[in-house]
């Protein structure tokens, strides 16, 4: 029995109750006092009793009308409030979006076992039809609850169904589909009731739309996860703290630098790991800040997990209350490594005091003009070198047109102008400046303009000025010793023309009056010897073979030195031209020598041209095959090679034989005048060759060297200017005489 239906049937006892003691206590009470007042007159008491009927059934009948219309009224009265109610839960049910379901044993009388049976009756609030997209008046059984429930979550709400026919109620959430493909959260809640059998006898839920809550939920979720990966994708290393200042987390770029766990960064774990030179420092500007709750910034070091001292820049910013303004619930920082920046700025900083101590030492001084106030700001070297107090010295445009001397303002300001006028200009000028102790001194200022407004004037300007009055003042004094040089350089060229010309008349006359005895001596000698040959004996035709020889190696001596001396009295005429004919062209000049001989000579030369005095080069190459011939001849299978290669902007030629060749050790003496290191008779010279050699390379801008041992030949190189390379290189050539 319903508690509805025990309230009406307790109700209905008590009015029955009420009716039978009334009718009893009347009928009792009635029949004495009318016998007390008839005094046993029955024919009175009959009369009297019919009246007294009459008063029952009139007092029997208000006190049903009574009774009735007190029942009736409580009853509108409960309906009412009912009503009321119902409204009050719909509409509650409205505004919440809240749903209700009941059903029991009464609307299951002909479902067998309805409570697990999917057809089971329930009923709907309207609102519960609203939420499921069903239209109202249509019964909601199971099965098409189930239907609306979405299919991911159709297995999880059956279960949950199932669980609380055990334990009695649930609370789930989960998703419908509507009509149209419309998709909502609904969240379900149930209570079961039981008989003594514990057999399900009635159930009640509701079903409310958190739809809006889920996608708040999911957003702030996305939200979390978002600040999550910035958080951890940040390059700082950020933290929270409690309002005591300890941390309460971390994110895992902290994690990483660190190299250890969470929770060796919580609360103070993190304080073991900053610079012992730093850490009571930063604890003091931490702490401050968290007592006083105010944001705080400053820089410390701190390990990381590589073992390495990183700076950090580390600022907090306090996390108040919004219930309560003022209120300090905590703190969030970062840490951001700024060892790079740290680094460069001590590295400027280096900078910085290298420049000063530079110009300090270069006598140099910085100005910085701002021209629109005509302020200068200038370094302490600046007002130094003009004999100035750092401390007492300011400087303008104004004063400085002041100080300086009125035959350099002119110049001064016109390349100021041109500078000011022209950014591809820089400003330089020499002046003299006026100094403290009154004496003008000599200043080089260089500068340019670093800032110019959007009309293009100019706003700043920075330079340098230098004191160059010593410079000057050497520059004077050089100018006047280069006046009494230059007369000295032509007296003495004019002495040493004259020299040169006396010299050059004494070489021809040297020369003229060598050669004639010579000639003499040669024809006279030659005559005995095809006249009076055949009567001289043996030793009397080699003396007179001696003489002659004597006087060949004497004409050739004359013929050297003339060359040696008339290499510095002529202009080498440098031409390019191909060292290769110049080669076949020597060369050729030696064949009759060479098959005499029977001398090998090669040619291993690239195709290339060379810058040089042609008939220089002719000298040095004819000096050179001299040398090879004569002393590579007595060898067996002699043979010289001759060559010529490029490297990089030069050419370098060789001549090589395989002739008695000579020790190292007299390498710079085989170039020297008159210098031989074999003086028998097969070996014949007049040690003037190889010097001549040298000489004729020198003024061609190239040099000559040696390379041999005893025994195994020598190998001569000169170094000659090449002319420039052509866009493509023929392949090496050769050739053999």
């Amino acid at each position: 029995m319903t508690p509805t239906r025990r309230f009406l049937l307790v109700r209905a006892l008590k009015a029955t109750g009420a009716y039978a003691l009334f009718g009893v206590l009347w009928i009792i009470a009635s029949d004495r006092l009318l016998l007390a007042l008839v005094r046993g007159d029955l024919e009175q008491f009959s009369r009297v009793q019919t009246f007294k009927g009459l008063i029952f059934v009139i007092l029997t009948t208000l006190l049903i009308f009574l009774l009735t219309w007190l029942a009736l009224h409580q009853l509108h009265r409960a309906a009412e409030r009912l009503r009321r109610s119902e409204e009050n839960l719909r509409r509650a049910q409205t505004i919440g979006q809240i749903g209700s379901w009941y059903t029991n044993d009464s609307l299951n009388a002909g479902v067998p076992d309805w409570q697990h049976s999917g057809r089971v009756v329930m009923e709907w609030s309207d609102h519960a039809h609203e939420l499921l997209g069903i239209p109202r008046g249509r019964a909601i059984d199971r099965d098409l609850f189930m239907a609306c429930v979405h299919p991911d979550d159709r297995d999880r709400v059956a279960g949950a169904i199932e669980e609380a026919m055990r334990t009695g109620s649930h609370d789930i959430e989960y998703r419908i589909v509507r009509s149209g493909g419309e998709v909502r959260w609904l969240r379900g809640r149930t209570e079961f009731r039981f008989d003594e059998e514990g057999t399900t006898t009635e159930a009640i839920g509701t079903v409310q739309d958190i739809t809006e809550r889920r996608l708040l939920e999911q957003a702030r979720q996305q939200l979390m996860e978002r600040q999550h990966m910035l958080a951890n994708a940040s390059p700082a290393l950020l933290w929270t703290a409690d309002a005591t200042g300890r941390l309460d987390w971390v994110n895992e770029r902290s994690l990483t630098f660190t190299g250890r766990p969470l929770q060796d960064e919580l609360n103070w774990g993190w304080v073991e790991l900053v610079h012992p030179d730093d850490r009571e420092g930063y604890l003091s500007i931490f702490r401050q800040a968290v007592a006083n709750c105010l944001p705080f910034s400053t820089e410390f070091r701190m390990l990381r997990h590589d073992g390495e001292y990183r700076w950090l820049m580390a600022q907090g910013m306090p996390r108040l209350d919004p219930a309560s303004p003022g209120r300090c619930v905590g703190f969030i920082g970062s840490g951001l490594d700024v060892t790079r920046e740290h680094e460069a700025l001590e590295a400027l900083w280096a900078s910085e005091e290298r420049l000063r101590l530079a110009l300090k030492a270069g006598g140099q001084g910085i100005f910085d003009i701002d021209f629109a106030s005509g302020r200068v700001l200038v370094s302490a070297e600046y007002a130094h070198m003009l004999g100035h107090d750092e401390g007492d010295f300011s400087e303008t445009l104004d004063t400085l047109r002041k100080r300086i001397h009125p035959d350099d303002l002119n110049d001064y300001e016109q390349r100021l102008s041109d500078c000011l006028a022209d950014n591809r200009h820089d400003f330089r000028a020499e002046f003299r400046q006026r100094a403290a102790s009154g004496d003008w001194k000599w200043m080089l200022a260089m500068g340019a303009v670093i800032e110019r407004g959007q009309n293009g004037l100019p706003l700043r300007m920075i330079g340098t000025q230098t004191d160059i009055d010593r410079i000057k003042r050497a520059e004077a004094l050089l100018s006047s010793l280069n006046q009494v040089l230059e007369q000295r350089v032509a007296e003495r060229t004019a002495q040493l023309e004259a020299a040169n010309k006396e010299l050059e008349s004494f070489s021809y006359a040297v020369s003229h009056d060598l050669k004639a005895p010579l000639r003499g001596i040669s024809g006279y000698s030659e005559l005995l010897l095809e006249d009076y040959g055949s009567k001289l004996d043996t030793q009397g035709c080699d003396f007179l073979h001696k003489i002659r020889r004597g006087v060949e190696q004497m004409h050739a001596l004359i013929e050297d030195m003339l060359a040696y001396s008339r290499i510095d009295r002529t202009v080498p005429d440098v031409s390019c031209f191909a060292l290769d004919e110049l080669l076949a062209a020597v060369m050729e000049q030696y064949a009759g020598t060479v098959e005499a001989g029977q001398i090998t000579l090669t040619c291993h030369c690239e195709p290339l041209e060379v810058c040089a005095d042609r008939e220089g080069l002719a000298v040095i190459l004819r000096n050179l095959l001299d040398n090879a011939l004569k002393f590579s001849r007595d060898v067996p299978r002699p043979h010289v090679e001759v060559g010529a290669r490029r490297e990089g902007e030069r050419c370098v030629l060789h001549v090589r034989d395989n002739g008695i060749g000579f020790d190292m050790q007299h390498h710079e003496r085989i170039f020297e005048v008159f210098q031989r290191l074999h003086r028998d008779e097969r070996h014949m010279g007049t040690g003037v060759g190889l010097a001549l050699v040298r000489r004729a390379a020198a003024r061609m801008g190239g040099r000559v060297w040696a390379e041999s041992q005893p025994g195994q030949g020598a190998c001569f190189f000169v170094d000659i200017p090449c002319a420039p390379a052509p866009a493509e290189d023929a392949g090496p050539g050769g050739g053999t005489v």
